[in-house]
């Protein structure tokens, strides 16, 4: 069984994405005061026409002004880079947060 555990420190997160290949992005929510939810998108992650990648001072701006932490599990028994990892208030792990801000237009291409 892996252990949860939050990451707030904006290094520690970048480095728990980057090692398992993942990038920075956000989803454009359905609402109409244009809500966006957090993600990290990995290369073979599937595809979701509503996934954006962005820069990382963009997601960090949004990740601290909305008080979020990365909720990360350990690595697998076999050793293999686990890749859950959920957006959550800092207050409560266990509920996801959806995002009370419109993101800058600044947005990375790829």
């Amino acid at each position: 069984m892996s252990l949860a555990k939050k990451l707030f420190d904006h290094s520690e997160v970048r480095a728990w994405a980057e090692a398992r290949g993942g990038k920075p992005a956000r989803i454009k929510g359905t609402a109409e005061d244009e809500v966006w939810i957090l993600r990290i998108a990995f290369p073979d992650g599937g595809s979701d026409d509503r996934l954006e990648a962005i820069e990382w001072d963009e997601w960090f701006d949004t990740f601290e002004e909305n008080d979020l932490a990365m909720l990360v599990h350990d690595d697998t028994s076999d050793g293999k880079l686990n890749r859950f990892a959920r957006i959550v208030g800092r207050d409560d792990p266990e509920e996801p947060q959806t995002l009370r801000r419109v993101p800058p237009s600044h947005v990375s291409a790829h």
